[in-house]
């Protein structure tokens, strides 16, 4: 998710004229949003749940791991 905000950062910091108050930073936030690569956001969303797979299994493994010693 870093990347994305990142990516957002970047593109509202390099306008010509960047925003100062906050409905011209919504409306900048908001453009860019509409530009940023489909891919990039893919490759978050398949982070994203390639890590909590991750995190699933290992809470699986430490739980089966201590219901080994109390069994």
């Amino acid at each position: 998710m870093e990347n994305v905000w990142d990516a957002l950062g970047r593109q509202v910091a390099g306008r010509n004229y960047p925003p100062t108050i906050k409905n011209t930073l919504i409306c900048a936030l908001t453009e860019e949003w509409d530009k940023l690569p489909q891919q990039l956001l893919d490759n978050v969303v398949q982070s994203m749940v390639s890590k909590r797979r991750r995190i699933t299994t290992e809470e699986n493994f430490q739980f089966m791991k201590k219901s080994d010693f109390t069994s």
